[in-house]
């Protein structure tokens, strides 16, 4: 008999589960209420637990929920935690066993593990806290999946301080969360779930990208305009762009160029449109190939712009250490600047789709063996590119320096070499270096000072690199000036064609008015004499008389 009660009890639970967020009330201490309804209490743990982990570890996560989060639908099992490449390895978290909770935070860093405990921890202590005799009328107590909430009167809004746990949030900032009029918790249209307001707690990160990304968009916008008029510059005389030096120049302008306009399309279709729109919604959750797409190949012309400063970096070697002779032809530099690097990211691509992990548009770092896969053909190709221009780059300064010690009454000696090192820096991609250490995001001033500083450095160079070799060098400075005053010349010739036509169309025309007699000209009638009989006399009557 107890048992049937028992089986009757339960049953009657899970039938009233899915109303429970409706606004009917159910007295039972051994239920808990979460956004999505009420749970037994132990089950209550699991599931808040698993969210939290759902919630906080957007970025970073091996695994993944055993089902959707839907409203209102019936909870006939907890939500928990599915390993992502292995659906055999499941995990039911409680923030009390500690082999399930360190099952899940080894494929965490210290931080989001230390973060996720504490919001189980926290979502525990509010069912707890929970005592299911709200007043009638009123919004219920619940747990919204970061912070509690206590019984609220309808139609107001109630805050509270912003969970330290949800990372990067300023202290004495508040989260708010409105109960209606009808006394429901406030539901939002987009997600169909009860709805917290966690807008003001985690301004600084949210700022800090769309401001990254502002930065990115400006210099890049500058830069392309500059790098498109430098190309039609140098592709537009002769003398330059049959130069070995200029076509050098031009094919890292032009991947400077094509590198801009993947990292625009980047910065506004993937990352701010992540910022803006839902997770399930944005391009990087909803297209997963397209993004896979951008993301290859943003990351491939960035590689090309290694290669083609290595290129750049290697001539100058050349032409130092052979008494400033050219090579021949430029077909090596051509397969190291376009054929290495699309070679690289084709190969991985390959493997990234195959053997490695092929979730999240593959902007997540690869972990354990796959991670050689990342340092192999992206990483280390870069990293040497940069260190054999550093090369280059103390060779060249010390063929420089050595020359200065055989004149060392050559005055301006000294300020050669810091020319020469203010020019060779961006150019051979040195810059880059100050890249290489990436604070923590613990330690939030540094990581917010790293963030702009790479979006600057980053997005420059296309500024830079035509300011310095096309606008600022005085070879194409003679040639545009050379046109400038042909072209004034030109333009003053096309007057002085013009003036000319002009004062014989006026001549012409007056000739024409002379000869009009309604303008006052010269008429028939005016070449007679005599005007006699309104004839004309030529003079062939007096010669006919005389004969």
């Amino acid at each position: 008999m107890k048992a049937g009660y028992g089986i009757l009890t339960c049953l009657l639970q899970l039938l009233l589960l899915p109303w429970s967020s409706a606004g009917i009330r159910i007295n039972n201490t051994t239920l808990c209420r979460d956004r999505l309804g009420y749970f037994p209490k132990d089950l209550f743990q699991v599931s808040t637990c698993s969210l939290c982990y759902e919630y906080l570890t957007d970025q970073s996560k091996k695994f993944v929920l055993n089902k959707p989060v839907n409203f209102r639908m019936l909870q006939t099992k907890p939500f928990y935690l599915i390993k992502k490449n292995d659906a055999s390895c499941t995990v039911y978290p409680k923030h009390e066993n500690q082999t399930s909770m360190s099952e899940v935070c080894n494929t965490l860093s210290s931080v989001e593990c230390t973060n996720w405990s504490a919001c189980c921890r926290a979502a525990w202590n509010c069912c707890e806290r929970q005592v299911f005799d709200d007043p009638e009328d009123f919004c219920p107590q619940t747990w919204d999946g970061w912070n509690c909430w206590n019984y609220t009167a309808p139609g107001k809004t109630v805050t509270d301080t912003c969970p330290s746990y949800i990372g990067d949030t300023d202290s004495g900032l508040k989260v708010s969360k409105k109960c209606t009029e009808n006394g429901t918790w406030f539901i939002s249209e987009k997600s169909n779930l009860e709805w917290s307001d966690y807008t003001n707690c985690v301004p600084s990160i949210s700022q800090l990208f769309r401001n990254v990304i502002i930065i990115s968009i400006v210099f890049n916008s500058v830069g392309l305009i500059l790098l498109l008029l430098a190309i039609y510059i140098f592709c537009s005389y002769r003398q330059l762009r049959r130069q070995l030096r200029i076509r050098i120049h031009l094919n890292l302008m032009v991947s400077l160029l094509i590198t801009g306009v993947f990292t625009m399309v980047w910065d506004v279709a993937v990352q701010y449109n992540r910022l803006v729109n839902k997770k399930d919604d944005s391009l990087m959750h909803s297209q997963e190939d397209v993004c896979k797409s951008l993301h290859i190949m943003r990351r491939m012309t960035k590689a090309t712009n290694f290669f083609w400063m290595l290129c750049e970096g290697l001539y100058l070697h050349h032409l130092m250490i052979n008494a400033f002779v050219p090579p021949k032809h430029l077909r090596v530099y051509f397969i190291v600047g376009w054929g290495i690097p699309a070679a690289l990211f084709t190969l991985y691509a390959i493997l990234r789709k195959t053997i490695a992990d092929d979730s999240l548009c593959w902007t997540l770092p690869l972990t354990g063996p796959e991670r050689a896969l990342e340092w192999v053909l992206v990483n280390t190709p870069s990293i040497l590119c940069l260190l054999l221009n550093f090369i280059f780059l103390l060779n060249i300064l010390r063929i420089i320096v050595r020359g200065m010690v055989h004149h060392p009454n050559e005055p301006t000696g000294f300020r050669k070499a810091l020319r020469a090192t203010f020019v060779l820096v961006p150019l051979f991609g040195i810059h880059q270096f100050c890249l290489i250490y990436l604070p923590s995001s613990d330690n939030q001033p540094a990581f917010d000072i790293y963030q702009i500083a790479s979006a600057i450095i980053n997005n420059s160079q296309g500024i830079v690199i035509p300011l310095i070799f096309c606008y600022f060098n005085g070879e194409v400075q003679s040639h545009l000036k050379s046109s400038w005053i042909y072209y004034c010349e030109r333009m003053k010739e096309i007057d002085g064609a013009r003036k000319i036509s002009w004062t014989s169309a006026t001549s012409r025309r007056t000739s024409l008015n002379s000869l009009n007699p309604e303008a006052g000209g010269i008429s028939m009638t005016n070449l007679n004499p005599t005007g006699t009989n309104g004839a004309v006399n030529l003079g062939f009557e007096d010669t006919a008389k005389a004969s």
